[in-house]
């Protein structure tokens, strides 16, 4: 969501602290110039990092790791000895907060929330239609609009196929020259309009959510926890703010470092540093009905001392029931196997798809009043004793959400979509957006997926439809 609430402070005169920091509001030239650093460094070197080096993702979950370095180091080498030998110079917790938000929305950009799906949508479709006539056909028949996609040579889906732009993405570019990057400006700059109009629908909603979800509902925001524990400036004349003071915090840094570093080196010289499993295997245990049935991550995975970090910031029964009703959930597929000898639990997309339904229907029901007071100030202005909006007015931010949901439709209208499955499209998409922030929000996930699909609607429509199959494309 983008959501970091900070706590409040108490403040302490300066005139009891003289060598503390004169007052400095958050936005100020070297918050930005911090911010547009780390936008650079993160956008710079994911690429390079994730598909060419093929390491961890340094932006690919719900607590970017490359995010979370920067700050840490950004409190170990630049605050911390400003803070201890000049802080007059040292940055303000808003200073810090504005710099590393500035980097954190950078973090949609270059991997998983963009550039990772974005541009294999538009030319993955014809790789994998190489394979599959029936598809192409369709294709030819909806002529769907060339501007969705790279400048492809040839008129029809059945030509681009083998076009080298297609061939060269999905492969290895071996035509002459550079690749053709100038083919994908046009798409690009197009799709921008409905991308824009996506991030614009999100913040406003991210608005609107905020003080429900922080103050009247007091989620816990786990993730948040981590940043605000590392956001926090040290007292003046300290190096180490509450959190790096902490002889627990150092003891545990580095004995998960020198395991990573152990087992790094195991990796490279097996003979001299034998690998600390952090891995647990018990398939030859569960041969045998009906613990065969069970889920694969259940009879091997990986200790991630990331996730049990987040886990200590939950409440005993949110972590009891994301472990409790995985487990609960095996139990059925080992109790179906061993019954009918097949531990499939049918219909599980829609039994997602139907509790993501009943879980909007609670973020609504229990949030009533103020969804309430936000669409009526939306239409009345707001009244003395009704809060505003923190960050944009909530006025602002509902006539914001309807103007760019139209714009989506408007696009995906342009694009070929009939304004029923538009309207709905763009639906799904916010509400499931909700929905994985919701639960982001109190469970902490790092690693978080919704199985919907904007296509579901039209899939089960198709599968009762008597006479006509159902689809969301006009042809044309």
């Amino acid at each position: 969501m983008g959501i970091i609430p900070l706590v409040a402070q108490p403040t302490v005169s300066s005139e009891l602290l003289p060598d503390a920091p004169p007052p400095r509001g958050a936005i100020t030239w070297r918050s930005i110039l911090m911010g547009i650093a780390g936008v650079i460094i993160i956008c710079a070197l994911t690429p390079y990092n994730d598909y060419a080096l093929n390491n961890s993702m340094l932006v690919g979950n719900n607590l970017p790791l490359g995010v979370v370095m920067l700050l840490f180091l950004s409190a170990l080498l630049v605050n911390g000895p400003l803070s201890r030998w000049k802080p007059q110079w040292a940055l303000s917790g808003g200073e810090i907060t504005v710099a590393f938000s500035m980097t954190l929305i950078g973090c949609g950009l270059p991997s998983s929330g963009l550039m990772r799906f974005f541009p294999p949508a538009l030319v993955s479709p014809w790789w994998l239609a190489r394979g599959n006539s029936q598809f192409v056909e369709i294709a030819d028949k909806l002529n769907l609009p060339r501007w969705l996609f790279p400048k492809f040579s040839g008129d029809k889906p059945s030509q681009w196929m083998n076009d080298p732009i297609v061939m060269g993405y999905l492969g290895r570019w071996t035509g002459q020259g550079p690749p053709p990057y100038a083919a994908w400006v046009q798409a690009g700059l197009i799709w921008a309009i409905f991308i824009f109009a996506l991030y614009g629908a999100m913040l406003c909603i991210t608005s609107i959510v905020r003080k429900q979800w922080y103050e009247n509902e007091r989620l816990l925001f786990p993730l948040a926890a981590i940043y605000t524990s590392l956001v926090e400036p040290p007292a003046p004349r300290k190096y180490f703010n509450t959190l790096l003071s902490k002889r627990s915090f150092w003891v545990a840094f580095f004995c998960i470092l020198l395991l990573h570093l152990w087992n790094g080196s195991a990796a490279y010289w097996p003979n001299y540093f034998p690998l600390i499993s952090l891995h647990y295997d018990l398939w030859s245990l569960f041969e045998n009905r009906p613990w065969v049935f069970m889920d694969t991550k259940m009879k091997d995975a990986t200790v991630f001392f990331t996730v049990v970090g987040v886990t200590y910031f939950l409440s005993n029964s949110v972590a009891l029931s994301l472990w409790g009703f995985y487990v609960f959930r095996n139990i059925v597929q080992m109790w179906l196997g061993f019954r009918t000898g097949d531990g499939t639990i049918n219909g599980r997309l829609d039994q997602h798809l139907g509790a993501i339904i009943a879980f909007t229907m609670m973020i609504v029901w229990v949030g009533r009043r103020h969804w309430a007071m936000v669409i009526a100030q939306a239409f009345r202005g707001a009244r003395p004793s009704e809060s505003r909006g923190r960050f944009i007015y909530y006025p602002a931010a509902f006539w914001g959400t309807i103007v760019c949901c139209l714009i989506m439709v408007a696009f995906l209208m342009k694009a070929g979509v009939t304004i029923g499955p538009a309207i709905a499209m763009v639906a799904i998409v916010l509400t499931g957006f909700v929905v994985m922030s919701r639960i982001i929000a109190e469970a902490g996930l790092v690693h978080g997926q919704l199985l919907i699909g904007v296509n579901r609607p039209w899939t089960m429509l198709s599968t009762l439809a008597t006479s006509k199959p159902a689809h969301p494309i006009s042809e044309k």
